[in-house]
């Protein structure tokens, strides 16, 4: 997708699952965000960690606040006024001092006292997955994409500190479908063989892929697999950087609807539906071998604890050949369950084919949007059932958009290269991806394993939210005291309350002009876990946003500061 936000940290946490639906295969995760996005713990003073847990690498920042920055030789490319490398964007990587002396040399597999190999995941042609990610605008070819990505990374290691080396990026072509273990398995061995330190993208909707490269001490960066539980995150550490965790959406969403939902009646469900109790029933994506059912029986059993009774679960398995019909069993099944209400959670394609199922099948629930890939964006969204998806709301994990063009992947690639992205429109993908792999590079010192890369990155303290009105989103990895389980493995850490406006007009995220848009609860706010409101007035315009634009149509509001990317540096 193209840049749905001021910078790309809303795509990286979706990136994971992006690569089967819309990039099909260099895939995050927006969702992203990176270490040195803008965040502190919530009712916690900011502090600073120890340079020793970032490899004894202090940033500008911290240098500042400790009152010597007079000892250290700073970069041209640092941007005094924020601490960071001079890019168009609010993720970029922290300045550190110049480096010299001696760097280690071949520290880790895949690095020399000269280079880092960094392979890229080209997939194999796959009509069925092209054929519906062109359906929305939203596919890009591998040769788009891989431009991209080089680009990407001419840019920033010019703007980065690489202690004396250059990245060398290979492509790493695909062999399988993106729910082909074995393919993926022997993917991930060519990597090995390739003798690489990190791999971006993947055939996200296998586990072999991931847990090859971690075994093989290989990085996976981003949008190498489809968001998984925290658990395999940790047991995988420190090889595996992807975005949002399952568990923090289960959270976010049981917040919210306990809230805002809870005891009340169904107010915006269909004639059915409306003004009786509302009832619950889960419609929610797993993969054929069930890697997200242990994870999926905690949130509902969250649910109960808190007084919400689910009085049906369906998970489906996104097969594009049968997910037709798969819709209208999934639907009569939701329709049995005579449920109220339905908390979703998946991808952006199957909701068009659930939706128009449903209406054919006269069923016409309110639809609580919970965790899903990219279903909160306006491109996708317009492809479902208006009738039914008048009554959507729920979390905005995609924060409120500016138009691209004025958007941080779009400003940094033609400041950095004087044109355009040529992924028109994966290119946040590409930028959230080279994020977190540059973040990590600089924060590691250089004497880079993955060890190092890792608690650079855990390691880097938060930085502030915007004030006052908390519009970016924002990430960390490592624990700030954000998340009720301690270490954040998964980056994303809040998100926005939308619901759709089917009459509302303007630009999607690519910046096709149409009819449809998500409205933006208290103009775009972001809240972190604990901070959900409990009086939001869903479907009323008032205070609400549907994209920032200067000079837009109704709906719109002027760009703030706020979201206005640092200017660019050439």
């Amino acid at each position: 997708m193209a840049n749905t936000g001021p910078n790309s940290s809303g795509l990286k946490r979706y990136a994971p699952f992006i690569a089967i639906v819309v990039v099909v295969g260099v895939v995050i995760a927006v969702l992203a965000a990176t270490s040195s996005s803008d965040k502190k713990p919530a009712a916690t003073t900011q502090t600073t960690s120890p340079t020793a847990a970032k490899g004894d690498i202090i940033t500008y920042n911290e240098a500042k606040a400790a009152g010597t920055l007079g000892k250290y030789t700073w970069s041209d490319t640092c941007n005094t006024t924020t601490g960071l490398v001079q890019l168009s964007e609010f993720n970029a990587p922290p300045c550190v001092p110049k480096f010299t002396g001696n760097n280690g040399g071949n520290t880790s597999p895949g690095v020399t006292a000269d280079t880092i190999k960094v392979a890229y995941y080209v997939a194999k042609v796959d009509p069925i997955g092209d054929g519906f990610a062109k359906t929305i605008g939203g596919y890009d070819s591998p040769s788009d994409i891989a431009k991209t990505i080089k680009g990407y990374g001419e840019i920033f290691s010019k703007a980065t500190e690489l202690y004396g080396r250059k990245i060398e990026f290979l492509p790493l072509q695909g062999s399988g479908a993106s729910t082909d273990e074995t393919a993926a398995q022997a993917d991930a061995e060519k990597a090995k063989s390739m003798g690489v330190f990190a791999v971006i993208g993947g055939p996200s909707q296998t586990r072999s892929f991931s847990s090859t490269l971690a075994k093989d001490k290989i990085l996976c960066i981003g949008t190498c697999l489809l968001s998984q539980p925290e658990a395999y995150y940790k047991a995988n550490s420190p090889y595996i950087y992807p975005g949002i965790s399952p568990d923090q959406t289960h959270q976010f969403t049981t917040e919210f609807v306990v809230k805002q939902l809870k005891g009340k009646n169904a107010d915006f469900a269909g004639d059915e539906f409306k003004g009786k109790p509302r009832t619950y029933a889960i419609l929610s994506y797993d993969t054929k071998d069930g890697q997200y059912k242990a994870s999926l029986d905690q949130w509902q059993s969250d649910f109960e604890a808190q007084g919400v009774h689910i009085i049906g679960r369906k998970d489906y398995f996104l097969d594009v050949n049968t997910v037709q019909a798969d819709a209208a069993t999934i639907i009569q099944k939701l329709k049995e369950f005579n449920a109220t209400t339905v908390i979703y959670t998946g991808e952006l394609f199957s909701p068009r084919y659930f939706t128009a199922e449903a209406t054919k099948q006269k069923y016409f629930p309110e639809w609580v949007i919970s965790g899903t890939v990219l279903a909160d964006t306006a491109i996708a969204a317009r492809s479902f059932d208006q009738e039914q998806w008048k009554h959507a709301f729920g979390l905005g994990l995609v924060p409120a958009r500016t138009p691209r063009v004025e958007g941080a992947p779009y400003q940094i690639y033609e400041c950095g290269l004087g044109i355009k992205p040529p992924a028109d429109n994966t290119q946040g993908i590409e930028l959230a991806n080279a994020n977190v792999l540059f973040n990590g590079l600089t924060l590691a010192g250089p004497k880079l394993t993955a060890d190092a890369f890792h608690d650079g990155l855990f390691g880097q303290a938060p930085a502030p939210r915007d004030e006052p009105g908390h519009l970016r989103s924002v990430s960390s990895y490592g624990d700030h005291g954000i998340w009720k389980n301690g270490t954040d493995y998964g980056s994303t850490d809040d998100t926005s309350i939308i619901f759709w406006d089917p009459k509302a007009t303007g630009e999607d995220e690519t910046g096709n002009d149409g009819v449809g848009e998500y409205r933006y609860f208290e103009n775009g706010k972001r809240y972190r876990p604990g901070e959900i409101p409990s009086d939001v007035k869903l479907f009323d315009p008032t205070n609400t946003v549907t994209y920032y634009a200067d000079g837009g149509p109704a709906g719109t509001k002027p760009v703030p500061d706020a979201l206005k990317p640092p200017p660019c540096k050439k």
